[in-house]
């Protein structure tokens, strides 16, 4: 059955159970059927027992602002109903009942809930969250491209006011760096003189000596000589205790009488 066709059965099941002339109701479509609330009068609202709670299995006295109520409770459906105005029921019987619970309604039906079930709601939903994702993509987008062209605006601006003084501090910076440069070379090489002195030092007053060849390379001096009847052994002592000498060390050449003399200094 659908939606349509089961709104026009409670329409007519409202019409042919009506007790009164005047059909003044209030319906309420559950899994279990269809309950119809019937008055007198005109109806203020919906009617009490329909927005109370679910009540327990069995029966129950409850007590409203007009009337008293004898239910019957099934599976969470009210099955029977009877309404005792306050002012035709013994006082004493009104110890027994207990004030109707408003909370979480059981007959009251949810547009929410019917909407939900509606394929077109969902379709909308859709849509509605698919234009949500769309305007913040877009909003995010333009403000993107509005901080974008702002910081090069920005940049463009800060470089004609301070573009000079960067091109003086890049001079300052590459001067600096040249100066280190010159510094550093002067510490790599200008300690040879100094070195080769100091050693030639030491082997002149061991003996007689003539140098054949020298290198330095990476604070490390290397030099071959001749020399006859020398203490090679005070040679490497004496130059290891030269100030600055990290390590000295002599091999025999080839040649007669030559030697090679490696110093590395700190």
């Amino acid at each position: 059955m659908t939606k349509e066709e089961l709104n026009k059965w409670c329409e007519l099941q409202c019409d042919i159970l009506a007790p009164f002339k005047q059909r003044f109701f209030y319906s309420y479509i559950s899994k279990v059927g269809i309950h119809i609330w019937y008055s007198k009068y005109t109806l203020k609202g919906i009617p009490e027992t329909a927005i109370q709670k679910k009540m327990t299995n069995g029966d129950h006295s409850l007590v409203g602002q007009t009337f008293q109520y004898k239910q019957t409770w099934k599976n969470g459906v009210m099955t029977s109903c009877i309404a005792i105005h306050l002012n035709d029921e013994k006082p004493g019987r009104l110890l027994e009942s207990i004030v109707i619970n408003k909370q979480n309604a059981w007959a009251v039906k949810r547009h929410v809930e019917s909407a939900l079930k509606a394929p077109l709601t969902w379709l909308k939903v859709s849509i509605a969250l698919w234009l949500v994702v769309m305007i913040g993509l877009s909003s995010a987008w333009f403000t993107q491209v509005y901080q974008q062209r702002y910081l090069l605006s920005t940049n463009e601006k800060l470089t004609e006011a301070i573009g000079p003084k960067l091109d003086k501090r890049s001079e300052l910076i590459e001067a600096t760096s040249i100066i280190n440069s010159l510094q550093g070379w002067k510490l790599e090489y200008y300690t040879l003189p100094d070195a080769l002195g100091k050693v030639l030092f030491e082997l002149n007053a061991l003996s007689s000596v003539a140098v054949n060849r020298l290198q330095w390379q990476n604070k490390q001096l290397a030099i071959e000589f001749v020399a006859n009847n020398i203490d090679i052994a005070s040679l490497v002592e004496n130059t290891q205790e030269i100030s600055g000498v990290q390590n000295a060390n002599i091999v025999p050449h080839n040649s007669t009488d030559t030697w090679v003399l490696e110093v590395q200094w700190n």
